[in-house]
């Protein structure tokens, strides 16, 4: 099974890895990898995921995942971007192997503490659908509950979910293992892979509007302050998986920070 996606492959002078958020797929950045065909983008699965079943999902170990796969793909250096737990993850990368690392963009995530927000969610919870109506119907309250979503995002992010299942004995089973997104998310809050000092990277961090509360505004002074030289955008109209969600105006910030690099 590959654990990775290339899009744009033409373009390998001009590299974007990119990682998912928790439970999500590397497909989220199709649409994002269109509005951008100037850069190759090698978009890759997190641990755990696309039924996927090493035993070693530790941030970690797939930090040293990612440098393998440049090394294989003789990339010496390229740009990265995350979103939610892969931005914390992007950061990780970049603290343990700094020259790979040509820019960093931030997409909802990477720029605060999870465990400040003092939350326990639990254990995390797969569902499993009985039946194809019902995932259908669960896909389209999903994606109705984003009113601001536009209409030209809303059938790309529906056909986006309906692949997140796979069909195994009757029912509807999600992609990803529990055990995975479980370590995951105990160990992104346990530690904190924030950027411990201003980056001599170029930065850019991207914001949800719609998935933001007072704390999300809270933290992103903060940011500011460490990194005074990274750009803050909020990204209108957008939800938390910003690839997908409001690609267009994502590409336009990520045209704006790569293209003179």
């Amino acid at each position: 099974m590959e654990r990775y996606i290339v899009y744009n492959a033409e373009n390998n002078d001009r590299t974007v890895v990119v990682l998912p958020a928790l439970g999500e797929r590397k497909e989220i950045y199709a649409h994002l990898a269109e509005q951008l065909p100037d850069f190759r983008f090698i978009a890759i699965y997190l641990p755990g995921h696309n039924q996927d079943d090493q035993p070693d999902v530790s941030i970690g170990a797939f930090v040293r995942e990612i440098k393998r796969i440049l090394n294989d793909l003789q990339i010496p250096a390229a740009h990265f971007a995350g979103n939610s737990i892969g931005a914390w993850i992007c950061e990780a990368f970049y603290a343990e192997y700094p020259a790979d690392v040509k820019s960093l963009t931030l997409l909802d995530g990477g720029y605060y503490f999870l465990a400040d927000r003092g939350e326990d969610e639990g254990e995390i919870t797969l569902p499993v659908i009985d039946s194809l109506e019902e995932l259908e119907q669960a896909v389209d309250e999903t994606v109705l509950a984003m009113d601001k979503l536009a209409e030209s995002e809303r059938q790309l992010f529906k056909d986006y979910l309906m692949n997140n299942f796979y069909l195994l004995d009757d029912s509807y089973i999600h992609h990803s293992r529990k055990q995975a997104l479980d370590h995951l998310s105990k160990e992104v809050t346990a530690t904190d892979y924030c950027l411990k000092q201003a980056a001599d990277i170029p930065l850019i961090l991207l914001l949800a509007e719609e998935s933001m509360d007072e704390f999300s505004l809270e933290k992103m002074q903060p940011f500011k302050v460490a990194h005074p030289d990274a750009d803050v955008k909020i990204i209108g109209s957008g939800y938390h998986f910003l690839p997908i969600t409001n690609a267009a105006d994502v590409a336009a910030a990520m045209r704006e920070l790569l293209s003179p690099l």
